[in-house]
């Protein structure tokens, strides 16, 4: 939870067939999903909002875990429970009980992409209605470059990093980040572990233990979340000589 809160202060920033059989394997004539993080990019009457978590399916049953982001009505920190139910060609989705507001959402695709339709019942969201998309992103781990640029000016500082994703997501929905990253041009420090980090969605959050004992945190967004090559964002540190330093910054791969 402290790290959806920690993410939560600094995104505020950036936005934005039949018989008895126990067989749990897809039907092929039934609606699939690769299961996995999932990324909802939608909008309704009010703008747009993306949402991001934690979609499985095991025969016919769809559950998961979601975080809505960029909405008036759901705290991006809230964990809300989703569960559906596949036929043929679409899934029925309906959302647990939050904050009085009940999701309901007809997905139709299937695999690693889909569509659909949403409304919400009860609560602030009430008699919201939209379209929406969805995308299976893929994991973060492997070798990332990039840089960061401070909002006081150039140089920029120069980075690779290691990111390892879990192959299954924690029970806030969230799919966590380790690693080890290098800089270079950096007067502050040289190097840092990844720990305490996490992916939902396009949502990224990576919390940095660096050299010199200071702390920075990276919030930011992938930026195509159907190939997941670059992920941009803010940064700020805690702690050692540039403490409050900030900027924006950008890894691919």
């Amino acid at each position: 939870m402290r790290r959806l809160v920690c993410l939560l202060a600094i995104l505020l920033i950036i936005g934005c067939g039949g018989g008895s059989s126990t067989n749990t394997q897809p039907n092929p004539q039934q609606f699939t999903i690769t299961s996995g993080n999932w990324d909802f990019a939608g909008s309704d009457q009010t703008g747009s909002f993306v949402v991001g978590g934690n979609l499985t399916q095991s025969g016919a049953a769809l559950t998961g875990m979601f975080h809505v982001f960029n909405s008036q009505c759901y705290a991006f920190t809230t964990d809300i429970p989703v569960n559906g139910t596949a036929s043929a060609t679409s899934a029925t989705i309906t959302s647990a009980t939050v904050t009085s507001q009940v999701i309901s959402a007809v997905v139709n695709g299937g695999g690693t992409f889909g569509s659909g339709t949403f409304k919400v019942t009860g609560g602030c969201a009430d008699g919201s209605t939209g379209s929406f998309t969805a995308t299976l992103v893929p994991s973060l781990s492997g070798n990332w470059t990039g840089s960061f640029l401070s909002v006081s000016g150039p140089p920029a500082v120069t980075t690779s990093a290691n990111l390892t994703q879990t192959a299954e997501a924690d029970a806030d929905g969230l799919f966590g980040l380790s690693g080890t990253a290098t800089l270079g041009n950096s007067v502050c420090f040289t190097s840092a572990t990844i720990a305490a980090s996490f992916v939902t969605g396009r949502v990224v959050l990576l919390l940095l233990n660096n050299s010199d004992g200071s702390q920075t945190t990276f919030a930011g967004t992938v930026d195509n979340p159907s190939t997941a090559k670059s992920i941009s964002g803010i940064y700020n540190i805690s702690g050692g000589s540039c403490t409050g330093d900030s900027g924006t910054g950008t890894i691919s791969r």
